[in-house]
């Protein structure tokens, strides 16, 4: 024999209560869930909480930090690396000039670029 159904809600389901007691046995249910046990406990699991979400924080923090200081240390190695090639480039292009400037005194004969030649009618 059936039991009548009490709750609303369930008398729209179309099985009976004891065929969902066995339903519920498949589930697990925390004794603790959906309230507090004590004033005490929830003030120590807040506290652990939030400890455990400032050491994150504090993680993320120095992660953050040393992702920043790699790329300082990146960007520092770049420019170095462009004022060695900035420098050479000057070089390179005042040793041009240099070649360049004595070409034209070669060329003009000026400042001594020519060496004098000599001629002498003497026997030796």
């Amino acid at each position: 024999m059936k039991r009548p159904i009490k709750y609303r809600f369930f008398a729209t389901l179309p099985f009976t209560i004891p065929y969902l007691s066995i339903l519920s046995l498949n589930f697990h249910f925390p004794p603790t869930s959906g309230f507090r046990v004590s004033r005490f406990h929830s003030q120590e699991e807040e506290k652990r909480k939030r400890e455990e979400l400032e050491r994150i924080v504090e993680e993320n923090n120095k992660k953050i930090e040393e992702a920043q200081r790699k790329l300082a240390e990146e960007r520092l190695a770049m420019v170095e690396q462009q004022r060695k090639m900035e420098e050479d480039r000057q070089r390179m292009q005042r040793e041009h000039e240099k070649r360049m400037r004595d070409e034209q005194y070669l060329i003009l004969g000026k400042k001594n670029a020519r060496p004098k030649l000599s001629f002498s009618l003497s026997k030796q």
